[in-house]
């Protein structure tokens, strides 16, 4: 390939690659039947420019076409890219990609919602926007970290993006589990108050999946102040009828006793949502009262007069 060092520049034509008012790079035909395409920073807004300058370890890249059709095939995959994405574009960050290793469906889609694309060759999410990391590496609970790069456990997934709440006021995500039913069950809420998130969780030897999705709801209140105002969201609709006291319990009447003492110290409002639908936090609830069936991380165990 020629040197371009060894060319007069006057005898070069550059011309520059423009997409949506973009200057994405220039491009300049040299001698025998090469081009040399340099891409500027604004590349990092599309991940097919991004994967090119990877492989060829710069934005300086000698390619055995002509300009032309560099530049026709660039503007190509980028508009591709651009009707695929519908328009969410990453922003650029000066160089730095930051990669999370996670693919449950409440990681796909809190990802995709902030902006994280994924690479199905290395099989990782990944952005160039440091602010859309720090959304995720927040509070996420890490397992295995490094300066750029994070890995979820699917057992402890994250709520990344949750919804609007009124300040001072707690939204509450519970799920119970149980194996064999009766047999070993768990417990979990996901608290999330003026945009921090707080996650709990415990096992039980001997139960039922209704108790534990009783018991979530009334760990999950007495956990927080008194007279505070609380939505609480399940997917289980016996654990709302008996705690909220609209359908009387016939069975498990100490517990029910237990956790409607601890409605009664708070103004809640009852929300039912669909299990396994893709809710960040619902998901993580049920993730986490799994895993505390299992005994990972280590639950805590209770009987109904700690409620």
């Amino acid at each position: 390939m020629a040197d371009i060092d060894d060319i007069d520049p006057n005898e070069l034509d550059p011309n520059t690659i423009r997409f949506n008012g973009h200057e994405l790079g220039v491009v300049t035909d040299l001698p025998g039947g090469v081009c040399r395409l340099v891409l500027k920073p604004v590349h990092q807004r599309y991940s097919t420019l991004t994967k090119l300058v990877d492989k060829h370890g710069g934005t300086v890249i000698d390619i055995e076409r002509t300009a032309s059709e560099v530049e026709e095939e660039i503007i190509r995959l980028v508009g591709r890219e651009q009707e695929t994405t519908g328009g969410e574009i990453p922003e650029p960050s000066g160089g730095q990609r930051y990669e999370v290793a996670g693919n449950t469906y409440p990681i796909r889609k809190a990802l995709k919602q902030i902006g994280f694309r994924w690479d199905a060759e290395e099989e990782i999410w990944y952005t160039w926007d440091p602010e859309k990391w720090d959304q995720v590496f927040g509070p996420v609970i890490a397992i295995q970290q490094t300066n750029r790069r994070i890995k979820i456990p699917k057992c402890i997934t994250p709520s990344l993006i949750p919804s609007s709440t009124p300040e001072g006021r707690y939204r509450i995500s519970t799920d119970g589990a149980c194996i064999s039913n009766p047999g070993p069950g768990g417990w979990a809420a996901v608290i999330v108050h003026d945009g921090e998130v707080r996650r709990i969780m415990g096992r039980v030897d001997d139960t039922t999946n209704n108790r534990m999705e009783l018991w979530a709801i009334g760990e999950a209140l007495s956990e927080i102040p008194s007279d505070s105002e609380v939505e609480i969201r399940s997917d289980s609709r016996y654990a709302i009828k008996i705690a909220s006291g609209e359908w009387n319990a016939s069975e498990n009447r100490a517990l029910v006793e237990a956790v409607r003492r601890q409605v009664d110290r708070h103004e809640v409002e009852w929300t039912k949502v669909e299990g396994h639908s893709g809710d960040p936090e619902n998901e993580e609830a049920d993730d986490l009262a799994e895993a505390a069936v299992r005994g990972f991380p280590e639950g805590r165990s209770y009987c109904p007069d700690a409620i």
